[in-house]
């Protein structure tokens, strides 16, 4: 298990490290040539893209995964699920449409006004949705590591040479969006095409009244899906403006490579783990290793952004985001507590469990929300990075309850617990008081040598192996 995982988990990762590598490259050009108002204001549109996306899942993914070794017809499947996803965006676009003015215009406050004259653009965008949705779950359960990654990368690299071509020729933000849209819907017909292959165009009722059945508490749940992970951005966003949002929305680029990171390892594992729950033999014991092999990744990155973020900032983006470094670093925290509950909300997607996941997320929303509002106003933007991570952890934590009712095992939880307390000790103190960071810097390092040391102790047979095999091509 554990080594077509890493090597699905490396192909499905080389997209990443090309988007990781690219605002190297990038980032520096982009922020010589635009102010923070701009890129808040280019941050404004995904959210326009996440408000339908919640009708165009509407549970999509989780019917894919959950069906996709049980049924006869993989290809009707596919269709129907296709054609359910795009009725929901075309439904959502006609609704919409007649409330734009009173939904975006409350969104996102005063930046609408600046966007409003590229709604039509956007809506190009919005309406290949279902195609990314369907084609999203399909190459992972059918596993197509190597075709999402080429795509992926090449849609990264294109566009990430427009970007730069527009940015110096034209220095618009305006033809920055338009130009990403359609190179998003480009590549989209392009996926497209490779499902269609695969689909048989026959329409199934009891597919799709299946898919809703799975899906409507998927659907309540995006919305408080939604709320959770995009209201703290809008209260910023409305409270703040359009510069301080570019700030709390750049301070999260360092924790969002650990989301398709965590992602894209999920995927690697998913289609085995399924497959050994459907047979009812999972080595737990071989899961919790692939499993701590990801903490590990996801601790060391952010051990070394705590200590050398700061620096990177700052040259990375000609001083604009400079002071952004403690809300970088409160929100590794996010990305750290939450492995330690890795594998728990893969429990509960298998055994279909969409009623529990969509109370989770109700909790963690009205958690988030009530703390976005309590704090922001106090304390500004660290007020909506504690109000993410306290509504994060108790969803993953709801999560691990149920799995451990069910199950009884441990996957990762007890080895992990004391690294995660003391990476959020010290970049507690590190935020409080600035003046002790290089002893606080000191811990961290030497905390991060005991968890390679655990790898080591846990992967001990494969470097043994490793090192010999770099001996004899010496």
């Amino acid at each position: 298990m554990k080594k077509e995982t890493v090597k699905n988990f490396i192909i499905y990762s080389l997209p990443n490290i090309v988007l990781m590598l690219l605002p190297l490259l990038t980032m520096p050009i982009t922020t010589k040539y635009l102010t923070k108002e701009a890129f808040g204001i280019l941050a404004s549109v995904s959210i326009i893209y996440s408000i339908h996306a919640i009708f165009s899942e509407i549970g999509i993914g989780y019917s894919i995964n959950a069906d996709w070794y049980k049924t006869d017809s993989q290809g009707k499947l596919l269709f129907n699920l296709f054609l359910l996803s795009f009725v929901f965006t075309l439904s959502a676009i006609v609704i919409l449409y007649l409330l734009q003015h009173f939904v975006y215009g409350y969104i996102l406050g005063e930046i609408w006004n600046d966007i409003r004259h590229l709604y039509y653009f956007v809506m190009l965008r919005v309406l290949v949705i279902p195609i990314l949705v369907v084609f999203k779950s399909w190459v992972i359960i059918d596993k197509h590591p190597k075709l999402s990654s080429i795509l992926k990368i090449s849609e990264i690299i294109i566009s990430a040479l427009t970007v730069i071509l527009v940015v110096i020729f034209t220095k618009s933000w305006q033809i920055i969006i338009i130009s990403k849209i359609f190179i998003g819907i480009i590549f989209a017909f392009i996926s497209f095409y490779f499902i269609s292959k695969k689909m048989i165009f026959i329409f199934s009722e009891k597919i799709i009244k299946d898919a809703i059945h799975t899906g409507y508490p998927i659907f309540f749940r995006s919305i408080f899906n939604f709320t959770r992970k995009q209201f703290d951005k809008i209260y910023v966003l409305n409270l703040f403006g359009a510069g301080e949002f570019a700030l709390y929305n750049f301070s999260g680029r360092f924790n969002n490579i650990l989301v398709p990171l965590k992602n894209n390892y999920t995927k690697s594992y998913m289609s085995l783990l399924y497959e050994s729950l459907s047979k009812n033999k999972l080595d737990i014991m071989a899961f919790r290793k692939t499993l701590y092999l990801l903490f590990y990744m996801t601790f060391s990155f952010s051990v070394f952004i705590v200590l050398f973020g700061e620096i990177l900032i700052e040259l990375w983006t000609n001083s604009l985001f400079s002071d952004a470094y403690p809300y970088v670093i409160i929100y590794m925290c996010i990305g750290v507590s939450l492995t330690i509950f890795s594998g728990s909300e893969d429990y509960l997607f298998y055994f279909k469990q969409s009623k529990k996941i969509f109370f989770n997320t109700v909790i963690q929303a009205i958690i988030t929300i009530l703390g976005c509002l309590l704090l922001i106003p106090k304390i500004g933007v660290i007020g909506a990075l504690i109000s993410l991570w306290i509504g994060n952890f108790i969803y993953f934590f709801l999560a691990f309850v149920y799995k451990q009712k069910k199950l009884k095992q441990y996957f990762i939880e007890k080895i992990t617990i004391i690294y995660v307390i003391v990476f959020h000790l010290m970049v507690i103190s590190i935020v409080l008081n600035p003046n002790i960071k290089l002893y606080a810097f000191v811990i961290l390092f030497f905390t991060w040598i005991a968890s390679t040391i655990h790898i080591y102790i846990y992967e001990k047979e494969t470097i043994k192996k490793i090192i010999k095999k770099c001996k004899k091509l010496i």
